[in-house]
């Protein structure tokens, strides 16, 4: 037999056994074979539960992570109107759930429940998002809130991340009377994304939720960007943070010509220690404080040293009183120079920002130098240049129309920490602002959620 003719007849064979399988095996296949259902209460087919995982869409829920409630918090937007928020995070990766069911329940002062609301969200996959509930009336004040699930999520898998959503920028544009915060949101995903819920938290400087709103973007298109803009009809109540603590001294002028606008109370020494205490009053509790008052010599030892204890320096303020004869005249040199040593004694912290906060009424008179008229001054210069030496800031405020404020201002680094007061009912609020000067503020921290919630 050729080699031609044997390699026919194999062809022939194999194209034989083809056919009989197509003809035999295959319909048998499909008459035995099961496609995968996902629904018929059989753990089949792969699958790791019944019904679940493998190559089901729906998860196995006994091995998925409920949503974690981060917080919940209400806020007041009006007297007997409020907004209610909850910050939930989904740990599940690759795993969302549509349509779950959730309750805010109201609580008054005494505990008790006085009402609700409801309402149903999709939880997106390995995401943290925010439960809003706008504008929830109430007859009477609402104490608490509290937030749950009323059902356990039904898992699925996402087959295909959700779409990326960035915030280019997020600022508070107005804080005091009408709090109003922008943020710009782009669709960084390749397709158009509908109905995206965007939230906005501002926070205080301990961290919690101050304020919280939401609104809505219809539609972003691929690579659009859009502003969202958020808006509440009352002020913050602003939380001061420092981007680090102040360790501040208070060098009060308690010379005779503090009572020369009245003996009884001595003005304006009353007016300046009113001021001095509003400041202490408004000190972070991180900031440390001591008072420093002057005369003819500075006070031995001084009026207090630094103390986060604020009531305390306020007790120190109150108790300066202008002495004898012997105390009537103006050592301002005195008065910064102990004032340096107590920034530079072991009380000091070496991470705090270091400050001066010194008030005059007079002309500097003390020390003495025979032969020098300007010794005074000069004296509390060179002071000034070695607490410039140290890196400690100088503030000085100059109170009426006798002071020499050229004097005054070379004491301070720049122009701007120097202040002149005409008066003794404007010093309240020169300390506010030598207390704002002095604490760096850290930035107000926004939080800007988009999430595709419909």
């Amino acid at each position: 037999m050729s080699a031609w003719s044997a390699q026919r007849k194999l062809s022939y064979g194999i194209f034989f056994m083809i056919g009989v399988f197509v003809l035999v095996f295959v319909p048998v296949f499909f008459v035995w074979y099961d496609d995968p259902t996902c629904s018929d209460g059989i753990q089949n087919q792969g699958e790791t539960g019944i019904d679940c995982g493998g190559v089901c869409r729906n998860l196995c829920q006994r091995v998925q992570e409920p949503p974690i409630v981060l917080w919940k918090r209400v806020f007041e937007l009006s007297p007997g109107v409020y907004h209610a928020a909850a910050y939930v995070e989904n740990p599940n990766i690759n795993a969302f759930a549509l349509s779950v069911p959730y309750t805010f329940t109201f609580y008054n002062e005494k505990g008790q429940p006085i009402g609700d609301r409801s309402g149903n969200i999709r939880v997106p996959p390995s995401k943290r998002f925010v439960v809003f509930e706008p504008t929830i009336p109430s007859t009477e004040p609402i104490n608490r809130v509290d937030f749950q699930f009323t059902q356990e999520p039904y898992w699925q898998l996402a087959a295909t991340p959700d779409p990326v959503l960035s915030v280019v920028t997020k600022r508070v544009l107005s804080s005091e009377t009408q709090p109003r915060i922008e943020a710009i949101i782009r669709n960084d995903s390749l397709k158009t994304v509908q109905n995206v819920d965007v939230a906005a938290i501002l926070y205080d400087a301990s961290g919690n939720a101050q304020i919280v709103s939401q609104t809505l973007i219809e539609s972003l298109t691929q690579g659009e960007s859009r502003t969202a803009t958020f808006t509440w009809p009352k002020p913050l109540v602003r939380s001061r943070q420092c981007t680090r603590p102040s360790d501040v001294v208070l060098v009060i002028d308690r010379s005779g010509s503090m009572d020369d606008d009245g003996a009884n109370p001595p003005q304006p020494l009353t007016a300046v220690k009113d001021a001095a205490r509003v400041f202490a009053e408004q000190a972070t509790p991180q900031d440390a404080l001591a008072v420093v008052s002057f005369g003819s010599e500075a006070s031995t030892p001084i009026d207090q040293p630094l103390s986060t204890e604020h009531l305390r320096v306020q007790e120190a303020i109150s108790a300066i009183a202008i002495g004898g004869t012997a105390t009537q005249q103006t050592n301002i040199g005195a008065g910064l120079a102990s004032a340096l040593a107590e920034l530079t004694s072991s009380r000091a912290r070496s991470d705090a920002r270091r400050a001066i906060v010194m008030l005059t009424d007079g002309v500097a008179t003390r020390p003495i130098q025979q032969g020098s008229a300007q010794f005074p001054e000069q004296y509390a210069i060179n002071v000034a240049t070695a607490i410039a030496q140290a890196d400690i800031d100088v503030y000085a405020i100059g109170l009426g129309n006798t002071v020499n404020h050229q004097f005054l201002e070379s004491l301070t680094a720049t122009s701007t920490r120097y202040f002149r007061a005409a008066s003794a009912q404007s010093l309240e609020n020169i300390y506010q602002t030598i207390s704002t000067a002095i604490c760096e503020e850290r930035p107000t921290v926004i939080e800007i959620i988009p999430v595709i919630h419909r």
